[in-house]
């Protein structure tokens, strides 16, 4: 397989063994190439660009605008006001933008795009989206009036009255609704399920072991599938599928047209790997699927034969196994005239069966069997016998317990299949000894797992050793969720049976409703450190760190006590309609309700209908925080150019503010126009990906350009013709969201800030899955919902989650370092009152791993004396090394930016957001003088405040239009950005920095 896949460029060659299951993925060199056609085609339009905007820059130019809300927003508006006047705007070919920058970048975009159409009236847009009937402003000056209207974005009529905070409130009433709709049904159908399986406890023992097994048997069928496919793909053509494929390639290569054929059987060769690859990675989840539902039923069926309900069969063994074992060694617990019957020998038998199966997958599910194993008794055995022991004593403990080592006289006679719809649980004690029996059960197999593995360590090697180890998490984890799940279910129904009985006087209900109303408040308080800012600050205050780690989970204990304890509440209500309370006592209703009655069966089926019903319904992007954050921005920023509106000060109309991102590739193509080229970064959150460089990020870099979208882990896709530029806008700046790249704080915050709701981010479709045109939501939410409350997002499934940009790279450098651009301007707005860097070193860092790019620069220039709070500069310089000269070029190296653009040294100027020492600012406004000394940590206000009063917005703009007018006052005509670096590196000094 690698032979052909060599031939036709697909893989590069390695010296990676033979067993697959060490390789990386094959078909990412596929999807490699398949990077470098879209990035050659943008270079080609980057040429066009040029002419069009008769630019004379030669080499590639990108800017950068970093995230930081309405912070960086308003600051990057100031930058490009002076980067107009100075005609520097024509020169560049990229603009990446991130968050905040990406507000402006799209206002920019949209006003570029508009005046382009409006210039050349007779030109249909691309794909005849849009339509320009009034001219948009003709100076990016003139947008100025309508943003500062607009500098609340979020809603510019404030006050308890007003509209604007009326419809904050409707629309988080409205989506909460419809969200826990599907939720907490979702919880409900758990509860119920829990108490219909408690009651039919041998139906789900039975039951459950059997699809272990299918499971088990599933996942070791396809691993010898997948053996099957690496012998035909590494023999060349001596089996039947390598056969194939063999002709196939034969063919290309006897075809006049090569190209074609070749192409053809490369893709059919691509489609092969990708086979492969499914095959070295579904078995084990399949197995491990097994493995839980085999532990679990055999551990219920365990604890089920210590009772004497358990059905007894008649047995044709020796005497001396019947009669006196038990009672020889166990007098005092076991009737002289006790025999071992079925239950005993089924115990046995499911132990028996564990060990076999543990051994099984242990060593038969590898990939390589090593025939030169010898499994004859050996001393080491003897741990098998200790662990029977354990068994045996554990199995007589619970039956002496439970009762089922009293006499077999009178005992009723049961046949097996009368037994499986029998209800075995008449009343909450008893269910709870099943639950924490059945933990104990599944403790003692994770001890059979592991002597098993002790036993036959020596046949081991390290990765069988490792693998057969995760049985024994598997048992214990079952045992922790199975226990825990129980404790909290069963718990809160017998506080509903209590309160259902008036037994609590008024002093305990009052102190139940404070400690609800305390769960509430401290859960939404920890669920609002989950935005970005705060988790930053998490590391610095211990007391945040406490509640950011135990309080997602008292949230969650607490969510699943209340919905079932309603839910319970709600059944014996309703039940003491059927039967007046006065006539039957509290108890037997009870027990009548949830162990005997139809009741807990309608409540399974209201609550699955209720959770069918809204999980189709429900869209987790508009029903989200998304829809009312996308519409605001399109209003306030891409409405800041479209002299169409009949209403501009409204906030609700919004129809034809928005513009398709497609489409805006005519403003980078037309003539005379030549507008950069828009890469909008956001982040893919991959927490559950296989690939660990991601699942140490949690995330991978997903841009949104006029081309196509996509990332390196999910693959690219072409741009759809309807996705509209306010909808990646607010994915761009989605910084309040569950899953957040590299800063979540891991699943238990992700899952507190689902169920709220407080969701930012968007599910797209997955490019490797072509679902980016065909699919506009994914179709079924709560599937997406709990894997992103549970943070289990990756890149396989048919949608992928999108977040902030910044959750990866907050200043959008990263793309532009991909493209290889000779001259790079990056503007920091970030929240950054010490003056770390941190921004820049996560580039810088990214940059030197994923591209083998290091990036020179000295930010010390800019940073604060020790014990002062003013920077010291605005602006520094650096250099990009693209290609070390050092470096052995031989190194294979991950091809993951622009090849062979000629491009081996870069400059980059970097321009920071700050403020300087009193006796430096004289080039600063006075006005911002002032206000800076009435606010202290002003320019670096935290980004949770998106609501900026005029003085504020008017600071921030004058700021980086005084910074910018400053770094150019004397610098001579600019004729290329070549020879603004050039002025720039003459005057790089402290003094003319600043």
């Amino acid at each position: 397989m690698k032979k052909w896949m060599c031939k036709f460029n697909i893989v590069t060659q390695t010296n990676t063994k033979n067993d697959l299951t060490l390789t990386p993925s094959l078909h990412q060199a596929a999807e490699a190439n398949e990077l470098q056609g879209l990035l050659q085609q943008e270079q080609e339009i980057i040429a066009q660009r040029k002419r069009a905007a008769q630019s004379a820059e030669k080499s590639v130019v990108g800017l950068a605008l970093s995230g930081g809300g309405i912070r960086s927003a308003t600051f990057c508006f100031g930058l490009l006001q002076v980067f107009e006047r100075r005609h520097l705007m024509k020169h560049v070919d990229f603009l990446s933008t991130v968050s905040g920058g990406g507000y402006t970048g799209a206002a920019y975009s949209a006003w570029r795009l508009r005046q382009t159409l409006a210039q050349a009236a007779a030109q249909t847009p691309a794909r005849d989206a849009i339509t320009v009937k009034k001219n948009p402003p003709l100076s990016w000056e003139e947008l100025l009036p309508h943003l500062r209207k607009f500098s609340n974005y979020l809603s510019p009529s404030l006050g308890i009255g007003s509209p604007g905070t009326w419809r904050i409130v409707a629309t988080m009433v409205r989506n909460l609704t419809i969200h826990w709709l599907a939720l907490i049904s979702a919880i409900v159908l758990v509860f119920a399920a829990l108490l219909v399986s408690l009651r039919f406890l041998w139906s789900v023992s039975v039951v459950f072991a059997f699809l272990g097994l299918v499971f088990i048997a599933f996942g070791l069928v396809q691993e010898g599938a997948g053996k099957e496919y690496v012998r035909d793909c590494q023999n060349g053509g001596t089996k039947r599928r390598g056969a194939r494929l063999w002709q196939w390639a034969m063919r290309a290569f006897r075809n006049p047209d090569a190209d074609a054929a070749a192409e053809t059987a490369r893709k059919r060769c691509e489609a092969l790997a990708r086979k492969v690859q499914n095959l070295l990675q579904s078995p084990r989840p399949a197995i491990f699927t097994g493995l839980v539902f085999y532990a679990l039923g055999t551990a219920i069926g365990f604890v089920f034969s210590t009772y004497p309900q358990f059905p007894e069969i008649t047995l044709s063994l020796p005497e001396w196994l019947h009669v006196g074992t038990l009672y020889s060694v166990f007098p005092s617990y076991v009737s002289p005239d006790f025999r071992l019957g079925s239950r005993f020998w089924a115990a046995v038998t499911l132990v028996a069966v564990s060990a076999l199966l543990v051994f099984i997958v242990g060593f038969a599910s590898q990939w390589r069997w090593r025939p030169r194993r010898n499994f004859f008794p050996k001393p080491s055995w003897i741990g098998f016998l200790l662990v029977a022991l354990m068994l045996l004593v554990t199995w007589v403990s619970l039956a002496h317990h439970n009762g089922g080592l009293s006499s077999t006289i009178n005992r009723e006679s049961v046949e097996l299949v009368d037994i499986l719809p029998r209800s075995v649980t008449w009343s909450l004690a008893l269910a709870w000894s099943y639950a924490w029996q059945t933990g104990v059960a599944l403790l003692l197999f994770a001890l059979l797992a592991s002597v098993t593995i002790a036993v036959f360590n020596d046949q081991m090697d390290r990765e069988e050793r490792e693998w057969s180890t995760r049985i024994v998490s598997v048992c214990l984890v079952t045992a922790l969720a199975w226990t825990g799940l129980a404790a909290l279910t069963l718990g809160s129904t017998k506080l509903a049976e209590v309160v259902f009985s008036g037994s609590l006087s008024g002093n305990y209900q009052l102190g139940g409703a404070g400690l609800t109303g305390v769960w509430l408040l401290l859960s939404t308080w920890v669920a609002r450190l989950g935005k970005t800012e705060a988790l930053q600050s998490v590391t610095r205050t211990y007391w945040k760190r406490l509640a950011i780690t135990f309080g997602p989970w008292f949230f969650l204990a607490g969510l699943i006590v209340l919905t079932c304890f309603g839910a319970v509440l709600l059944l014996l209500m309703l039940s003491s309609k059927v039967a007046p309370i006065d006539t039957l006592s509290e108890e037997y209703i009870a027990n009548v309700v949830l162990w005997s009655g139809w009741y807990v069966f309608a409540l399974l089926v209201a609550a699955a209908v209720i959770f069918m019903v809204s999980g189709f319904i429900l869209d987790p992007n508009e029903y989200s925080l998304h829809g009312f954050y996308r519409d605001r921005l399109v209003r306030s920023y891409l409405g800041a150019s479209n002299a169409d509106t009949p209403a501009p000060d409204s906030i609700w109309n919004i129809r034809t503010d928005d513009l398709p991102l497609a489409d805006t590739l005519t403003a980078v193509q037309a003539e005379r126009s030549g507008a950069p080229f828009h890469i909008v970064n956001t982040a893919v959150n991959l927490f559950g990906s296989k690939d660990l460089r991601v699942q140490q990020r949690h995330c991978d870099s997903f841009v949104f350009t006029p081309l196509y979208c996509g990332s390196w882990a999910t693959n690219y896709a072409a741009t759809p013709p309807r996705l509209y530029l306010g909808t990646v806008l607010a994915i761009s700046g989605a910084a309040i969201s569950s899953n957040a790249g590299m800063a979540t704080h891991g699943a238990a915050i992700a899952a507190l800030m689902t169920f709220f709701n407080m969701r930012l981010g968007y599910w797209f479709g997955n490019p490797r899955f072509a679902c980016v045109q065909s699919s506009k939501r994914p179709p079924f939410a709560p599937k997406y919902l709990f894997a992103e409350g549970f943070s289990m997002t990756n890149e396989d499934r048919p949608f992928v989650n999108l977040s902030d940009g910044g959750h990866f790279d907050n200043l959008g450098l990263y793309e532009l370092i991909r493209r290889r651009c000779r001259y790079i301007i990056v503007v920091d707005a970030e929240c950054d009152p010490t003056y770390s860097f941190s921004a820049l070193a996560q580039a810088i860092r990214m940059a030197r791993i994923d591209f083998d790019v290091s990036i020179k620069i000295d930010v010390e220039a800019l940073a604060p004396l020790p014990g002062e709070r003013c920077a010291r500069g605005h602006w520094t310089m650096g250099t990009i090394v693209y290609k070390d000269p050092d470096k052995d070029a031989n190194i294979p190296f991950p091809d993951r930016g622009l090849r062979n653009n000629g491009e081996t040294e870069g400059k980059l100027l970097y321009i920071k957001s700050s403020f300087l020492a009193d006796n430096e600012n004289g080039h600063i406004s006075a006005d911002v003088i002032e206000y800076a000394k009435r606010h202290s940590s002003f320019p670096h206000d935290d980004t949770s405040d998106q609501f900026f009063t005029e003085q504020q917005f008017e600071s921030y703009r004058k700021l980086a239009e005084c910074i910018a007018t400053k770094m150019l006052t004397d610098a001579p005509p600019i004729r290329d950005i070549e020879s603004l670096f050039e002025y720039l590196q003459q005057q790089r000094t402290i003094g003319s920095n600043s």
